[in-house]
């Protein structure tokens, strides 16, 4: 089985839920990619100025910390094209369309200019954090489970709850409301969220 193959194959619709939500696994190789990425959003974290790079978006009053990833990180990385070529199958199954057509169509939402240059962004939690109900903009959002010693469950619509391992990935429409409840012990919960566009128009 080939790398591309072996990831593609990790990739499908969940089942129990009112709207769609994609799932996916990352290699070995992406997950120590969102490590490295962890590693520099701590030290920002933890610098006396790290307050001036901190994330702004629904969340952040029960975070305990939130920053976007630095694109200089992220444009190079392997993530990307992952998160680029995942989307592009949400797509694909949620619309019916040849996701061969959706090349190039399916990015993560972008800022020029701004340090929160691209909507992906690490969420540190910590005793007592959560994440109020809310939703995302673009057209498509999502999480990466980075750790979660306590094992605290993302809620979707319906009640439906999700307990992410390291390296799971989720997809779902922006408008699926979720919430991550308060945590009860110290224990470390680290995730990214994303925003993605659907852009464009296919032919065919």
């Amino acid at each position: 089985m080939t790398a591309e193959a072996d990831l593609v194959n990790n990739w499908g619709f969940l089942d129990a839920y009112r709207r769609p939500v994609f799932r996916g696994k990352l290699s070995s190789t992406i997950m120590n990619e969102v490590n490295g990425m962890v590693k520099w959003g701590k030290k920002i974290k933890d610098h006396p100025l790290g307050f001036m790079k901190a994330h702004h978006n629904t969340g952040t009053e029960g975070n305990a910390y939130q920053i976007s990833v630095s694109p200089a990180l992220l444009q190079d990385s392997f993530l990307l094209a992952y998160l680029n070529r995942m989307g592009e199958r949400f797509i694909s199954g949620t619309e019916h369309i040849d996701d061969n057509k959706l090349f190039r169509m399916v990015p993560l939402r972008y800022h020029q200019g701004h340090f929160d240059a691209y909507d992906l962004w690490l969420n540190f939690a910590y005793k007592g954090n959560f994440n109020p109900i809310h939703k995302h903009g673009g057209n498509i959002s999502g999480v990466i489970y980075v750790k979660d010693e306590e094992d605290t469950p993302t809620i979707f619509e319906g009640e439906v709850k999700f307990h992410g391992t390291p390296g799971e990935v989720l997809m779902f429409p922006n408008t699926m409301e979720h919430r991550v409840p308060a945590k009860n012990t110290n224990k470390e919960r680290i995730t990214m969220a994303f925003n993605m566009l659907w852009i464009g128009t296919v032919d065919g």
